[in-house]
């Protein structure tokens, strides 16, 4: 299959391929660069300029694949969520034991951190934001509780909102690896409390 061709007017950029260079369409080179300029300096200090800038393509053509600068930050955060929610199946696939499954939850902190830093800037101010943000802290404590019910019924509701505000945690702790073991720690405590240790 031939490869897709930027539109009349825009640049065409290039990825390496194990047979040469394939051009990369205008959209994926946008979404490259929101992944990287959302994530290195925050949502809402990126313009369009910048994003269009650095994925070499006018900003004529920004408008040609999103609608707004808050069309193609939707479109981050609904990536990131999906990743988060692919990554919990590939946990419940490659772990029985639910402290397993609890514990690499916090593997997943890269893209909670995403929906973090989002609800930060956006709570509120668009609706269809709020509702994908809302929806993602939602799945967290509902996964969680599935986790745990088994072992304590009577006390699941509270140990995932317990989890998930630790887990928050340790997400914005993630850059200084002593404040994030130290968080760690407090995980693991709740997590040996309520399932114990190698219990299915």
């Amino acid at each position: 299959m031939a490869p897709d061709i930027a539109r009349r007017g825009e640049p065409a950029a290039a990825t390496p391929h194990r047979g040469g260079w394939l051009p990369v369409r205008p959209p994926e080179r946008l979404r490259d660069a929101a992944d990287r300029l959302f994530t290195a300096q925050g949502i809402r200090a990126v313009s369009i300029d910048a994003l269009a800038s650095a994925a070499n393509v006018p900003k004529s053509g920004f408008y040609r694949h999103f609608t707004s600068k808050d069309d193609l930050v939707l479109d981050y955060l609904t990536r990131a969520s999906t990743r988060f929610r692919e990554s919990l199946v590939t946990i419940e696939a490659g772990h029985s034991a639910a402290a397993a499954r609890l514990t690499a939850l916090l593997d997943t902190a890269p893209d909670n951190a995403i929906m973090l830093n989002a609800i930060a800037e956006y709570r509120g101010s668009h609706p269809d934001m709020t509702l994908l943000l809302s929806r993602h802290r939602q799945w967290i404590r509902q996964w969680i509780h599935n986790q745990v019910v088994d072992h304590a019924p009577d006390e699941a509701s509270f140990v995932a909102l317990e989890l998930a505000a630790i887990f928050d945690a340790f997400t914005l702790e993630a850059g200084d690896g002593v404040e994030a073991e130290q968080v760690r720690r407090v995980f693991d405590a709740v997590v040996d409390r309520t399932v114990g240790r190698g219990e299915p």
